[in-house]
């Protein structure tokens, strides 16, 4: 719809737009778990400059947006979450600089988690209850995912990387994430 009314620049042989949709990685099991949201394909190093995040499950559209005059052309990402309890873990993940996704995924690490933006996953039980706080995994089938009930917000995914500090408070807000 964008493309025919001239504010999204049309795909070319060059690749301006690519459309990501995988639909059927993301569907409950027969248990009930999602999951996308355990793969380790995500938690790799680097894929080529585009991080963790072209490895995601969501549905985003690159594109080039046109100007209603038709004169000025930006770069638009859109990121399509369909599973309510991951959006604070897409949002934090897709709208912080490629630098702050380093730094917050190599904290995680360190505490013996890994970050995505579908889930925060406990890897090492042992080292997550002595660096962040988070008890109750030492049983768990590991990777474990936390609660989404205590991830609901940009904030409180922040405050569970601090260790239930303060520590991360100014990149709550979006416009704070460059860094």
């Amino acid at each position: 719809e964008l493309e025919r009314r001239g504010r999204l620049a049309p795909a070319a042989p060059a690749g301006w737009q690519m459309l990501n949709l995988r639909h059927k990685h993301r569907m409950p099991n027969e248990i009930g778990e999602r999951p996308h949201r355990r793969h380790r394909e995500q938690l790799s190093g680097t894929s080529h400059g585009y991080e963790n995040l072209s490895k995601d499950y969501h549905d985003k559209l690159f594109g080039v947006w046109v100007s209603s005059s038709g004169g000025r052309h930006r770069r638009i990402d859109i990121v399509v979450n369909s599973i309510p309890e991951e959006l604070p873990l897409t949002m934090l993940a897709w709208t912080g600089s490629r630098m702050l996704n380093r730094i917050l995924r190599q904290h995680a690490k360190n505490s013996g988690c890994a970050l995505t933006a579908h889930a925060l996953l406990v890897i090492d039980a042992q080292a997550a209850a002595l660096t962040l706080g988070l008890t109750g995994f030492a049983f768990a089938k590991l990777p474990a995912i936390v609660p989404y009930e205590r991830l609901r917000t940009e904030g409180e995914v922040l405050w569970v990387l601090a260790g239930g500090t303060d520590d991360f408070i100014g990149l709550v807000k979006a416009t704070q994430r460059n860094a």
